[in-house]
């Protein structure tokens, strides 16, 4: 009998990488587990993913607050994840433009502070 992580790993998923890495967080999950999932497109943002996940039959991995927020948007369903999993490091990306906005410059800087040194 085919369990939740089996059936989501028959699945193809979309993947939100900002870099174009076509590994993610879930995927070094899966792989200490020895496990892997099936890939299909890699896109740059979540909101672009809920828009592709609502024209396919993708499944994709979001962040929980993010998708209960913007999913019913999109008509999608949410469903927990299937596996247990650590937190992940969370990326501000900024473009260099936009350092000219003080308040911009003191919201990246109290993000830097709030996360712990990576390790």
């Amino acid at each position: 009998m085919l369990n939740d992580i089996d059936l989501s790993r028959t699945e193809r998923h979309l993947l939100v990488s900002t870099t174009g890495d076509t590994r993610g967080h879930v995927d070094e999950v899966l792989e200490a587990q020895g496990l892997s999932r099936r890939m299909a497109p890699v896109v740059p943002n979540f909101m672009l993913a809920l828009a592709a996940l609502a024209e396919t039959d993708l499944i994709g991995a979001l962040p929980r607050r993010f998708a209960n927020r913007y999913a019913p948007r999109y008509g999608i369903a949410t469903v927990p994840m299937p596996l247990a999993q650590d937190r992940f490091r969370i990326r501000a990306i900024v473009p260099r433009a936009a350092l000219a906005d003080d308040g911009l410059v003191w919201l990246h800087g109290q993000l830097r502070q709030a996360m712990p040194a990576a390790g």
